[in-house]
């Protein structure tokens, strides 16, 4: 995984200004991934596949750089980045953090952008349910929608 990116691409599903083509349930997964997985999120653009359309890993490979902004407005940089930060290779500060990225995974949750499973545009008012479980590392961010969901 390279982190040589530093503003998101115009199809980012990251961009707050975007409406991208995903189902509701795996932005959902995406967050949580991020978050309370602690894993890190190639950019679309850079992934490879193989001829049955699953994921190859490439040396050419690069974090998606709008999650990287968003992770980094939330100051909860994920294990990958800051391990890579430690080692030189990679530079927040060199990142544009003027993109129009949503800046919080409830914003992102909130948003009128993604499709349910009719394939329509879904608004959801409530971010979706955190995991029952604490996890080890877990964000502020999730165990704050652990809080909320609880109640």
């Amino acid at each position: 995984m390279n982190f040589d990116l530093k503003t998101p691409c115009k199809d980012c599903p990251f961009l707050a200004t975007r409406k991208f083509p995903l189902m509701r349930e795996r932005v959902e997964q995406i967050v949580v991934d991020i978050t309370v997985c602690d894993q890190s999120f190639s950019c679309h653009k850079t992934v490879k596949h193989d001829h049955d359309g699953e994921h190859v890993r490439s040396d050419t490979e690069q974090h998606c750089a709008g999650a990287l902004i968003m992770l980094e407005h939330m100051d909860e940089p994920n294990q990958m980045m800051r391990i890579a930060e430690r080692v030189g290779l990679y530079d927040r500060r060199k990142l544009n953090m003027d993109a129009p990225v949503f800046t919080s995974t409830d914003e992102m949750l909130a948003a009128p952008h993604w499709l349910d499973t009719n394939g329509r545009r879904s608004h959801r008012t409530k971010p979706a349910p955190a995991p029952a479980a604490p996890v080890y590392g877990e964000s502020k961010v999730v165990k704050g929608l652990r809080k909320t969901n609880s109640k």
